[in-house]
């Protein structure tokens, strides 16, 4: 068979939950453009917002839609497995050995109820098309085999196929439409052909411009992700000093040097608690980036012109919304600490922690007696003072 099991499992990767690991099943398009089956995200019930398991964005839930471009694939490529098993396939009527199917009914037909189907249907002219054909066909000509004659049709007007895109209503039309309910010159419309491939060419150069976004991204991420595993390998450092210090003094001073290593805890603690935040965010934007640029793609490569009018303007929205995120600047969370031994003076046995950032050094000192501990914030290191 022309698609490989690989090639399944690429597109089956595509379409899964990233709550739930699994198929997707009637699934729903966040505002931060990452898709989750309906059910995994009836678990945040009774919240006004629904927020991503995969990057945390908030959306309102009257904001929640329908993602029509994932059930279409999902079950295309349900039919597809179902032929790459290799197994002889039921007709959807009666049972038998199935030889072909029909597109516009999604219906496996044997040879008998074929001759029935397009006797009653010679009117329509459905899509029927071999079983064995079809199960040479890769993922993409099967897509456009299923969509080549199958018209979207208005459901305000039986048999009337959608053609026209109203601008006005942001609605997929009919022309029976154009005459009854958008009337110009009150409604603005055009071929929905021509406005699809606009908002593709459209969502294309969005997506272009989404690619060198998550460069900056990437680019911040990285820098921070260093800093914490810098960050992370001189606290070790520190603390393996100030236990050898804590070693080498008397035992009066045992409990100074333990008041020295929560002191170091408590300053990266904080520092660490805004990375961690920062990096939190970055990650999540990253998530974004990335499911929205496969939902892009997919659209562009897949989407009908149907369902590229159904969402451009929720995916048009939430990309400009992204589009205005920026990465910040890793080393405003940049930060030093040293730890710097004195001579056994009574007052100050174990030294103290010095915290530098940017122009300015955070000097903390502890001594034996705890009524003397001081902080002092002073512009340069020649400017430092002692205060009793």
């Amino acid at each position: 068979m022309a698609l490989n099991s690989d090639t399944l499992l690429s597109y089956s990767q595509f379409l899964q939950c990233g709550a739930c690991s699994c198929d997707i099943t009637s699934p729903k398009l966040l505002s931060c453009l990452h898709s989750f089956c309906q059910t995994c995200l009836k678990d945040q019930d009774g919240c006004h917002v629904v927020t991503c398991p995969t990057c945390h964005q908030p959306t309102e839930k009257a904001e929640v839609k329908d993602n029509k471009l994932l059930s279409d694939l999902q079950s295309k490529l349900d039919i597809l497995r179902q032929l790459a098993r290799g197994s002889d396939l039921s007709c959807s009527c009666c049972n038998a050995s199935a030889g072909s199917m029909c597109f516009e009914c999604e219906k496996f037909l044997c040879q008998k109820c074929f001759d029935v189907h397009q006797v009653f249907t010679a009117k329509d002219s459905h899509s029927v098309e071999s079983l064995e054909s079809l199960k040479e066909m890769s993922f993409q000509e099967f897509l456009a085999t299923a969509r080549k004659n199958r018209l979207p049709y208005c459901p305000d007007h039986d048999k009337q196929t959608i053609s026209i895109f109203c601008r006005t209503c942001s609605k997929s039309i009919c022309t029976t439409c154009t005459v009854l309910m958008h009337k110009p010159p009150d409604h603005e419309y055009r071929d929905i052909k021509q406005e699809a491939q606009e908002q593709k060419d459209n969502i294309a150069e969005m997506c272009t411009k989404l690619c060198k976004k998550e460069d900056a991204f990437e680019e911040i991420l990285k820098k921070l992700l260093n800093l914490k595993g810098d960050h992370e390998s001189r606290k070790k450092e520190l603390e393996e000093q100030i236990k050898v210090s804590v070693n080498e003094a008397v035992r009066k001073v045992e409990q100074k040097g333990e008041a020295h290593l929560k002191e170091l805890e408590g300053i990266h603690k904080g520092m660490d608690a805004k990375m961690s935040k920062k990096l939190l965010h970055m990650e999540d934007v990253q998530k974004r980036i990335e499911g929205s640029k496969d939902l892009l793609e997919n659209m562009i490569k897949y989407a009908t012109d149907e369902e590229v009018m159904e969402m451009q303007k929720f995916v048009k929205s939430s990309l400009q919304q992204l589009q205005r995120s920026k990465p910040g600047n890793a080393d405003a969370l940049d930060f030093t600490v040293e730890f710097k031994k004195t001579d056994p003076e009574p007052l100050n046995l174990l030294g103290s922690l010095v915290v530098h950032k940017g122009e300015y050094c955070l000097i903390q000192m502890m001594s034996i007696n705890p009524i003397t501990f001081k902080v002092f914030l002073f512009p340069n290191v020649s400017q430092w003072k002692t205060e009793n």
